[in-house]
């Protein structure tokens, strides 16, 4: 049967520059945010494990009896995330992300990272906003979502991007997390390209692909925003925040 809701799930948890601690842990708790949503009877959750052995035997000692959850496995690159290679490029994996597209039956599909969160609402809030937008007939094909919620312990600005705002007056605490978090949003005409924001519908052709970039380039993200954006067709924002992001290198990690 065909779902509202596909959220894509690339899952490496072994090292890499930057990576977080305690992965396994936290890849468990990255599902079972999505398993706890409301109307996740509407949903579908695709993991795909980059040649990772933890997350292969994870998910099939705790999830694989699970219906809502799907699951692929491809094997790794020489390079891990983020690593260089001989001309100073850094790896930005996308290619798993489109493996799970595949799989996919769903109207709309979106994504989650393996160390984040998804708060209770998320697909209530992605399917609502989307019901809305289909119901126009205005052709709208991808969206991106202005707000989330960072831990206070990065400051109001860790990416230093002057279009993004805080909302420091008033964290929040998250069920089963531990800290405190605000809403960071984005105003204004520039949109947020990062996977986590990301939700489009699934029957566009564009791809993801791994891209190798020197210092200003698009990384993964970027170049999969722009290549659906290039087809003309039409994007709407959403402003209400449901995901935390909880890594970020060198600044906070719960």
């Amino acid at each position: 049967m065909t779902k509202s809701l596909s959220f894509i799930m690339q899952s490496f948890l072994g090292d890499y520059p930057g990576s977080r601690t305690n992965p396994r842990e936290k890849f468990i708790r990255a599902v079972n945010s999505f398993l706890e949503l409301e109307n996740v009877n509407m949903c579908e959750l695709i993991i795909v494990s980059d040649g990772c052995q933890i997350t292969h035997d994870t998910y099939h000692e705790v999830f694989a009896e699970n219906d809502s959850i799907k699951y692929a496995y491809v094997s790794k690159p020489k390079l891990r995330m983020y690593e260089e290679d001989e001309e100073g490029s850094k790896l930005y994996r996308g290619l798993p992300r489109q493996i799970g597209r595949e799989l996919t039956e769903s109207v709309v599909t979106t994504y989650i990272d393996s160390d984040d969160y998804l708060q209770p609402n998320a697909a209530t809030i992605l399917i609502r906003n989307w019901h809305e937008a289909i119901k126009t007939k205005k052709g709208y094909i991808m969206a991106t979502t202005q707000a989330w919620y960072d831990n206070v312990e990065g400051g109001t600005n860790p990416d230093n991007d002057p279009w993004v705002q805080c909302d420091s007056e008033h964290p929040i605490e998250i069920e089963k997390l531990k800290g405190k978090w605000h809403r960071r949003y984005i105003e204004g005409n520039l949109s947020n390209t990062a996977s986590m924001s990301i939700s489009h519908l699934s029957s566009v052709t564009q791809k993801w692909k791994d891209i190798k970039k020197k210092e200003g380039g698009l990384n993964e993200d970027g170049v999969f925003f722009e290549s659906i954006q290039s087809t003309g067709g039409m994007l709407f924002s959403i402003n209400t925040p449901y995901y935390v992001r909880c890594h970020y290198r060198n600044k906070w990690d719960y």
